[in-house]
């Protein structure tokens, strides 16, 4: 059994979706955690995972009133200062609980960072539609809207005084800086992905839907029926045709929309008989059974609903749609795919962004009418609830829509992708302190002193590596047994000073990656140690470091993005050069910024730190000295090698296996 913990946005669309998916890992076996505020409790509790309660409150920053059809452009913003805010108390949580595995909403920027800093696999659920560029310019515009925003922090000393505008960008640079993550910028806030994405939607449904590879898996939605008995009178909508109106859980206080319904849809009400109807389309529409569930709204305000309306603050939607005929909704992606699962068409009135894309794909697809919530009209309303009942086409395509997601699995599905990525590609070789078996982490202070190639990447490691077999060290060059990998996960994700490998135990001597990350914490683990600074001539190293990432790493790591390998290159790489990918001023800036850290850490102690240009011809001369071993009589392995480029390359680089 292993530990899975779901952070989603503490938002009703956002969480119910998740619900089914962990009831079926909890009857699989799987431990589930939520971590979510104390409102969703109890629906957690049902489903047999438990809840890791926080807080959000908001109190460093002013927000202003945010209209609904902009609520997706704040939202980095908003995940971003909320981050800021919670996170320090976050992290003590989630590593108190010590998870297997994360299950994180793709706009849950907290749930990512916490991934990313405590180094666990992670599964990423889109909510909606994958957010990329296949959207097009409607992607590019909300990027440019969404990077126009701003609010108001405050000061803590005097609130009614702002110490400065906070955007997306410094946000992230607060968060970069403190917590030592890779840069996201606002096109990967949206497009990004993980080895695993969840999408609750068919990939027909998905714009360029059979252009994602496989680690998007499709799986439909999760639904999860009410199992106690409800005071609603579902009897009633057995009587006759049902039309249920619902604009959903977030911007639903619209009473002018419902007074408009209350017109359009009370009893006996001729169809295009309002002003403007075209000649000829005046006809008598079903007895309808109207379900509006009105949300905030004021229902003082609305008035006395006609007889044959049931109007309420919340109904329970999937048992109201099972005896629906038409389903007039908001677009969001949680109830289209409800409706079209019970093989009901859409009247779509978006009120926000994604709904407003989900809207237009309905119609495209045939599924139902779109209209634009700012030209809706009695006549309008009473028109588009006809055609969608009346039009053969429609309810044909409807039908279809609903036996593929019947065969999709939803919850079940999800199920399964979660499981073999636990049990394989979430496998990363790295696991909490108390859970790793018993004497597989060495955790007692070292004594013995040991040799430390501390050079990054490309500045002759290798050379070096072989160079200390030849004295008589058992030397690693860049240490990934699965052992290991896990003391620099946890240690990444503990934020220690003092650091014991175990494979030190029998090595005298490591280089390279990850030795590079943690020196400081080896040198307080082994005193007496000696630390070898292998440079190289910079503008060399970067030619080298662009070969070698361009032609090896980043082509592996888009091919395999689950394999160990692929998942330990990029925590390292993101903590020493801050990219995973080759940059040459980044990589620049990161050899500097190394280097002078290096000579500054061991300035108080020059006779423990060698710098060794073996690139340059510096070999046994200055090494053999500074270890106080003799010289010995084999050439030192770099001048055996010459100058030819070819074997250097095959020697020094990291072995990035061909992608199967």
């Amino acid at each position: 059994m292993a530990r899975a913990m779901i952070l989603p946005l503490p938002a009703s669309g956002h969480v119910n979706p998740t619900l089914p998916v962990a009831r079926e890992l909890v009857a699989r076996g799987e431990e589930v955690i939520y971590c979510l505020p104390d409102q969703f409790k109890p629906s957690i509790q049902a489903t047999g995972a438990a809840l890791l309660p926080f807080t959000i409150t908001g109190r460093a920053f002013r927000w202003s009133p945010v209209p609904c059809a902009d609520l997706l452009l704040w939202l980095p913003l908003h995940t971003a200062v909320t981050s800021l805010e919670i996170l320090p108390h976050l992290l003590e949580r989630v590593r108190a609980a010590q998870p297997d595995y994360l299950i994180y909403d793709a706009w849950c920027l907290w749930g990512r960072l916490v991934a990313r800093i405590l180094h666990l696999p992670a599964i990423r659920c889109q909510p909606t539609f994958v957010m990329n560029e296949q959207l097009g310019p409607t992607f590019w515009t909300m990027l440019e809207q969404a990077d126009r925003l701003a609010m108001s922090r405050v000061s803590q000393a005097q609130p009614s005084e702002f110490e400065q505008q906070v955007n997306f960008a410094a946000a992230l640079e607060e968060l970069r800086s403190t917590y030592n993550v890779p840069v996201i910028d606002l096109k990967s806030f949206f497009d990004h992905a993980e080895a695993l994405n969840l999408v609750p939607i068919p990939r027909a449904f998905q714009p360029d839907g059979q252009t994602f590879a496989d680690r998007f898996q499709f799986v439909g939605p999760s639904l999860l029926p009410q199992e106690q008995g409800t005071n609603f009178p579902l009897d009633r909508l057995k009587q006759q045709p049902t039309l249920y109106i619902s604009l959903g859980t977030v911007c639903n206080d619209e009473e002018a929309f419902y007074k408009m319904c209350f017109a359009a849809f009370a009893e006996g009400r001729r169809v295009g008989a309002g002003e403007g109807s075209r000649a000829g389309e005046q006809a008598h529409q079903p007895h309808w059974q109207v379900v509006l569930a009105s949300g905030k709204s004021d229902l003082s305000v609305l008035g006395s609903p006609p007889e044959n309306f049931l109007v309420r603050p919340r109904v329970p939607q999937l048992e109201v749609l099972q005896h629906s005929r038409v389903f007039l909704t908001h677009g969001g992606m949680n109830s289209v795919m409800e409706g079209l699962y019970y093989g009901v068409p859409l009247v779509v009135i978006p009120q926000m962004l994604e709904q407003r894309i989900t809207a237009k794909r309905v119609e495209e697809l045939g599924l139902g009418i779109a209209l634009e919530s700012s030209a809706v009209t009695v006549d309008l309303l009473q028109e588009s609830v006809m055609r969608v009942t009346s039009d053969r086409e429609i309810r044909r395509r409807v039908q279809q829509m609903q036996e593929t997601l019947r065969q999709m699995g939803g919850a079940q599905s999800a199920a399964d992708a979660v499981l073999r990525f636990s049990r394989t590609e979430g496998q990363k070789g790295w696991s909490w302190p108390s859970r790793v078996e018993p004497g597989s982490l060495l955790k007692a202070r070292a004594t013995q002193a040991k040799v430390f190639g501390i050079g990054l990447s490309r500045t002759g490691t290798t050379s070096l590596t072989q160079a200390l077999h030849l004295l008589g060290y058992k030397a690693i060059h860049f240490p990934h047994d699965s052992v290991t990998r896990a003391q620099v996960y946890h240690f990444f994700a503990s934020e220690l000073q003092c650091l014991s490998l175990a494979l030190l135990q029998e090595a005298d001597a490591i280089t390279d990656t990850p030795v590079c990350c943690l020196y400081q914490a080896l040198d307080q683990a082994y005193p007496g140690s000696k630390f070898i600074l292998t440079v190289r001539e910079k503008h060399s190293w970067l030619r080298s470091c662009r070969s070698f990432w361009v032609e090896q790493v980043e082509p592996y790591c888009r091919a395999m993005p689950a394999s160990w390998l692929a998942q330990y290159s990029r925590v390292l790489h993101e903590r020493l050069y801050g990219t995973q990918e080759y940059e040459q001023e980044t990589f620049s800036r990161a050899y500097d910024a190394y280097t002078a850290e290096v000579r500054e850490y061991f300035r108080e102690r020059p006779q423990d730190l060698l710098v060794l240009d073996i690139c340059g011809g510096e070999g046994w001369s200055k090494l053999a000295p500074f270890l106080e071993v003799p010289i010995p009589e084999a050439p030192f392995p770099w001048e055996n090698r010459g100058n030819k480029l070819s074997q250097w390359r095959q020697q020094e680089s990291l072995a990035y296996p061909a992608p199967s």
